[in-house]
């Protein structure tokens, strides 16, 4: 209960704080142009084209051929679980 009175106090003394701030910084002029007009008068910049990089000669794999395989015989498996 303690907890919930603090943040309740808090709470109210920033709330009071926001409004006594509002009341006492004056208010900003408005602006002489409306969003509209000013983004009417935005000028985008030309893309800059990327430059062509020089691309290095490829080096192509040569494709060798694989020996023959061989068939070797192969020891018999003994355990529990290979006794087939």
């Amino acid at each position: 209960m303690l907890l919930a009175r603090y943040f309740l106090s808090v709470g109210g003394v920033l709330l009071a704080l926001l409004f006594v701030v509002d009341a006492v910084v004056p208010k900003l002029p408005a602006a002489e142009t409306s969003e509209r007009e000013a983004f009417a008068q935005f000028v985008r910049p030309e893309p800059k084209k990327p430059e062509a990089k020089l691309q290095r000669k490829r080096k192509i794999a040569r494709s060798r051929v694989a020996p023959p395989m061989i068939q070797v015989a192969q020891q018999p498996r003994l355990g529990f679980f290979n006794t087939w």
